[in-house]
């Protein structure tokens, strides 16, 4: 049996352009994944420091500005003594505060999602001695770190889950550990 050469060049030119449209398809997604990726602060070389890092660098010699990116609520509750807050909603605008000249070392709650894109975004605007702390405030907190709040009324505390958390927070928050 002989299978006309006309099907054949038929069938080849439809798998060329069958191939064609996986192809511009791949590359778009990849596209689109790299650029939420960038957005997101993955993948770019953010600096992540463990919490005894960041002990270890609070007791040393080198400058460095703990950077609060939590809601002003948040901070006022119960925060690092010494950090600055700058919630990452006045981001860009509100960089103006943090010196230059020192490293960073930022936190939120568990530093999954704020602190990350605060960071992404502070070396997207020149700052280039930019860390993130693993686990964030309550991995300071576990390890030693003390807290103090704005009301000497109240006792510092990590304030509960609130809108304001994005969904991986709060997941972080109601998992085991």
């Amino acid at each position: 049996m002989m299978i006309p050469t006309r099907e054949v060049v038929g069938a080849v030119r439809g798998l060329s352009r069958l191939t064609t449209t996986v192809c511009a398809c791949l590359v778009v997604t990849v596209f689109f994944v790299t650029l939420a990726m960038s957005a997101s602060g993955v993948g770019r070389g953010l600096h992540y420091v463990t919490a005894d890092q960041a002990r270890e660098w609070t007791e040393g010699k080198v400058p460095l500005v703990l950077l609060d990116v939590r809601a002003e609520d948040e901070f006022a509750a119960g925060r690092l003594p010494g950090s600055i807050n700058l919630p990452l909603a006045t981001l860009p605008d509100g960089a103006e505060k943090v010196p230059r000249n020192r490293r960073l070392l930022i936190y939120c709650i568990h530093s999954s999602h704020r602190a990350p894109l605060a960071a992404a975004q502070l070396e997207k605007l020149g700052f280039d001695d930019v860390h993130v702390v693993q686990g964030g405030l309550v991995a300071l907190i576990e390890a030693g770190f003390a807290l103090e709040s704005s009301a000497p009324s109240n006792p510092p505390r990590i304030l509960p889950m609130t809108e304001r958390c994005s969904d991986a927070e709060k997941a972080a928050q109601t998992s085991p550990r």
